[in-house]
């Protein structure tokens, strides 16, 4: 089982992705408690360079070298679902997600997928529009609303830890820590809204203490991603052939 991963988290990028690999870990747990997380093979993307950023959306660009970058990533992205892996990929909502129904990233992503399809389809010019769907079903969007910190700021002991660590605190990071975590959702910009911003997402991640469980019975970004990949049943019984293996 291999999973492409990307991220428009540039901090993360640099990373080799450790904070997305860590969070599809705990969604395979969600949707399989027996899933051996040792097994999936989670690798970065590799496209020639390591492409990161909003990039993704801007089809429209004015800049060539960005819309070259942009069809590079695609038709990556399409080489390897042709190849009968998954692709998880990562970008932030960028919208409170009680607005998330209309919020601009829904376009974006259409526009996107229907680029991979198009793609997939000159490669392989003898497929029905429904073959193409069944192998774009393995792509996936992982979308936190407002941004991937509303769900490493779940993690509340640690949250309160690294800011007071910085001996800088402000009411906002006051106000951040004393939010629910059902309403982290809610809170635009909310990377800005704190004094370690988006420099201590690994460890607030890897921390025992996340409540991943809480941050998924919300229903909110979170539990949305993990529903929708649920839905998939080549990834289900793959996630099951790996309970099936001994330890």
């Amino acid at each position: 089982m291999e999973v492409i991963i990307y991220s428009e988290d540039r901090r993360d990028s640099e990373k080799e992705l450790e904070s997305l690999k860590t969070v599809l870990k705990k969604i395979f747990l969600i949707i399989n408690n027996r899933t051996r997380t040792d097994l999936p093979e989670l690798k970065p993307l590799n496209s020639g360079k390591r492409i990161n950023g909003s990039l993704w959306k801007a089809k429209k660009s004015k800049n060539l070298d960005v819309r070259r970058q942009r069809n590079l990533l695609i038709t990556t992205i399409a080489s390897e679902l042709k190849l009968k892996k998954y692709i998880a990929f990562h970008v932030d909502g960028d919208d409170v997600w009680s607005k998330n129904n209309r919020a601009e990233i829904n376009t974006h992503k259409a526009i996107f997928i229907a680029d991979v399809k198009q793609v997939i389809s000159s490669y392989l010019s003898s497929l029905t529009a429904l073959q193409v769907d069944e192998i774009v079903s393995n792509f996936f969007y992982i979308v936190p609303f407002y941004s991937i910190e509303s769900w490493a700021y779940a993690n509340k002991d640690r949250l309160k830890e690294e800011i007071l660590e910085r001996k800088i605190s402000t009411a906002e990071d006051k106000e951040i820590i004393e939010t629910p975590i059902q309403d982290l959702d809610e809170i635009a910009q909310i990377k800005d809204k704190t004094s370690i911003r988006d420099f201590k997402n690994f460890e607030l991640f890897n921390d025992h203490r996340l409540p991943w469980d809480e941050l998924y019975n919300v229903q909110k970004s979170f539990y949305s991603v993990v529903e929708e990949m649920k839905k998939n049943p080549n990834l289900i019984a793959d996630l099951q052939k790996t309970a099936d293996q001994p330890h």
